[in-house]
């Protein structure tokens, strides 16, 4: 259960990840501090991350490299000051107890290699090195008493949700809720 995970803040100090997951969130389990598809994704979902936090929405990005590497991922997409709660947990159990896969062939072979290519050429570079190359990524929403609403598991590199779609899944959820207690 995701709730039980141990993450790493910014200052390594470990915290239960259920502690973060109170209320509506949007975690998003992001994949090495370099990696491609990260890039594309906060490159699109960056600009509407206000707008979820508008809509209640609590966003918790869980990464898998260095705690160092938080600072210069939350630098690199202007996340330091905002509402985005940046986390990793370099052991990945965070990202095992969410059902996230680990795939050699998810992230390597023809697919990916033209998926790596193809944002690269787009600016999104790709990076070695601070986290688990292997693992990948994924997005889970969870309404206001926790129970689970949405997900998307990257199933291969490049097979992200839609901004769009994780924006839309937010908006669903809310006007849901707001049904139910009118």
């Amino acid at each position: 259960m995701i709730r039980d995970a141990t993450v790493l803040d910014s200052a390594g100090r470990a915290l239960r990840l259920g502690a973060l997951l109170e209320g509506p969130t949007l975690v998003i389990f992001l994949r090495h501090w370099g990696c491609v598809e990260c890039s594309l994704l906060l490159t699109a979902l960056g600009p509407r991350l206000e707008e979820i936090a508008s809509l209640g929405v609590r966003v918790v990005m869980v990464g898998l490299g260095s705690v160092a590497g938080i600072t210069k991922f939350t630098a690199r997409y202007r996340l330091s000051g905002s509402q985005v709660i940046v986390v990793t947990d370099p052991t990945l159990r965070a990202h095992e107890a969410a059902g996230l896969k680990k795939s050699l062939w998810g992230v390597g072979g023809p697919q990916a290699n033209w998926t790596i290519a193809s944002n690269w050429l787009q600016g999104h570079p790709n990076s070695l090195g601070d986290g688990d190359i292997w693992q990948l990524g994924g997005a889970v929403l969870l309404d206001r008493g926790g129970a689970e609403v949405w997900r998307h598991d990257n199933a291969r590199l490049g097979d992200l949700a839609p901004h769009t779609r994780i924006v839309d899944e937010v908006l669903r959820m809310r006007a849901l809720e707001a049904r139910w207690t009118t």
